[in-house]
C-alpha cells in the first residue's frame, strides 16, 4: 500500500512559456520532466489559478536536482542578447562609468505620451526613443557615437 508516486510536482507556473522553459532546462540536463493542466490553461489562462497553475512534474528520485537545475538562473548568450532585448550585456565590453556594472536595461522614453496622442487624435505625436542605464546603478548609458 505505501507504493511511491510515478511522478511528483517540482514547481507550478503561472503561464504555460515559463513551465515550457523550465521543462526544457531539465529535460536539457537529461531528466525525465513532463507538463500537467498545461492544455487546461493554454486554452483558458484564467483558470490557472483555479488549477494551481501549470505543474511541472519529475521522477520522484530527481527531485532534489531538478530544484538544483531550476534554482540556477537562465543565462544568455552575448550574441543572443541583442534579440531579446532585456537585459543586454554590452557586446562591446563597455561598462558603467559609475560602478563598473556590465548588464544594462533599456526604456522606451515618451511611450505613454505618444500612446496618449495616438488614442486621442490618430497619429502618435511625441517621440519615442530607447535610452539605457545600469542595472546595477541606474545610471543612464550615453549614446554610443557613430563611427565617423
Amino acid at each position: 500500500m505505501n507504493e511511491t508516486p510515478a511522478w511528483v510536482v517540482v514547481s507550478a507556473f503561472t503561464t504555460v512559456l515559463e513551465a515550457e522553459l523550465a521543462c526544457s532546462a531539465l529535460r536539457g540536463a537529461g531528466m525525465d520532466a513532463r507538463l500537467s493542466d498545461d492544455h487546461v490553461v493554454s486554452m483558458a489562462w484564467h483558470y490557472s489559478n483555479a488549477v494551481g497553475g501549470v505543474k511541472l512534474l519529475v521522477r520522484p528520485d530527481q527531485m532534489d536536482e531538478a530544484r538544483q537545475v531550476l534554482a540556477v538562473p537562465a543565462q544568455v548568450a552575448p550574441e543572443d542578447a541583442a534579440a531579446l532585448g532585456n537585459p543586454s550585456p554590452v557586446a562591446s565590453g563597455d561598462l558603467c562609468a559609475s560602478c563598473g556594472g556590465s548588464v544594462f536595461d533599456s526604456n522606451l522614453e515618451g511611450r505613454h505620451l505618444a500612446v496618449f496622442s495616438w488614442l486621442a487624435i490618430g497619429v502618435p505625436v511625441f517621440p519615442v526613443a530607447r535610452s539605457r542605464y545600469c542595472r546595477r546603478c541606474g545610471t543612464p548609458v550615453p549614446k554610443a557615437e557613430p563611427p565617423a
